[in-house]
């Protein structure tokens, strides 16, 4: 994922890796990223069990970190 960032009125990429409980560590901490995104649910079952791990791993690397929930809308049935 790129982001967009100013420095000295010069837009610059940045690269961050997006994480989920199925990540390796070192996708986590990979040294081409300068941020992380982990996932940490999904719905309204589903917790992933390594984000508190995974979000450690990135802050101690000093990464930009970000958190998210993955929504997902049903579709509408057909009422009979």
């Amino acid at each position: 994922m790129l982001a967009g960032a100013r420095k000295r009125d010069k837009l610059m990429a940045l690269y961050f890796t997006d994480v989920f409980s199925g990540s390796a560590d070192w996708i986590v901490t990979d040294p081409h990223a300068q941020g992380t995104i982990v996932k940490v649910s999904q719905g309204t079952g589903y917790l992933n069990p390594k984000y508190q791990y995974q979000y450690s791993l990135a802050k101690n690397a000093g990464r930009l970190l970000g958190l998210y929930h993955v929504l997902r809308r049903k579709p509408f049935g057909i009422c009979h």
